[in-house]
């Protein structure tokens, strides 16, 4: 993942970072710029083992924790420090104490909640945390958050249909996914440090002819029939 940030004033003791939109090549549609990715089923998984005493009782933790009570309270904290009331939609609403303390204070005490959340429901969180700070003036906004209304979540592509099209390491397709994840490093390295568009195109005609000798079109062809796998049961649950 790369995003871009002004450099901060080391003289100005309340200077800072901020995003800005990733840098692109003039005459490309920066709607279309894409530097990151991410996958409706998630980043992790929890597991109940079987040594478990009670799994029922887990499973009804994970249960409160999806819900939105159990993101409310490990997200914002409990109620009566930042919020005291919640709306339609079981979000929260912020109390005066959420308005008026600083956007540093406020984070470093949410993220001491957020440590317990082992199950987060992102679609709940990031809808509440949007409507909160819309509630805030422009001084009192967390700079994380408007990066991610403003950039990041604008510059992130869906890639779930994507997923699991990886082959196994010690296979014969896992080598040449490997060996062409090897090129493509050394490529892109080249390409970062070239010093005119001709060596960029040098280098990457180089990698392409390297890649193709290593057996991409085996590779390619594994990874679309499990792409287009992935492609059928998302259109069926549409």
């Amino acid at each position: 993942m790369f995003f871009a940030y002004t450099v901060p004033d080391c003289s100005n003791p309340d200077s800072g970072y901020e995003i800005i939109w990733p840098v692109h090549k003039a005459g490309l549609d920066k709607n279309k710029v894409f530097v990151s990715g991410f996958e409706t089923l998630g980043w992790n998984v929890n597991v109940i083992t079987t040594k478990a005493k009670d799994p029922e009782a887990i499973f009804a933790y994970y249960d409160w924790i999806t819900g939105p009570e159990g993101q409310k309270v490990l997200f914002f904290g409990p109620k009566g420090l930042y919020w005291n009331e919640e709306d339609a939609d079981g979000a929260p609403i912020p109390n005066e104490k959420y308005k008026t303390a600083s956007a540093n204070e406020r984070t470093e005490i949410m993220r001491k909640f957020e440590d317990f959340n082992w199950a987060g429901n992102t679609t709940f969180i990031d809808t509440a945390k949007m409507n909160l700070e819309a509630s805030l003036s422009a001084n009192q906004k967390s700079w994380e958050t408007v990066a991610q209304s403003t950039v990041t979540w604008k510059t992130a592509l869906d890639i779930t249909e994507f997923v699991n099209t990886d082959p196994v390491p010690d296979t014969e397709i896992g080598i040449i996914a490997q060996n062409i994840q090897n090129i493509h490093t050394l490529a892109f390295a080249q390409m970062v440090q070239a010093k005119s568009d001709e060596e960029v195109l040098s280098a990457l005609e180089t990698a392409k002819k390297n890649a193709k000798k290593s057996g991409l079109d085996k590779l390619l062809e594994f990874k679309t029939k499990r792409w287009q796998e992935n492609v059928q049961k998302i259109n069926a649950t549409k």
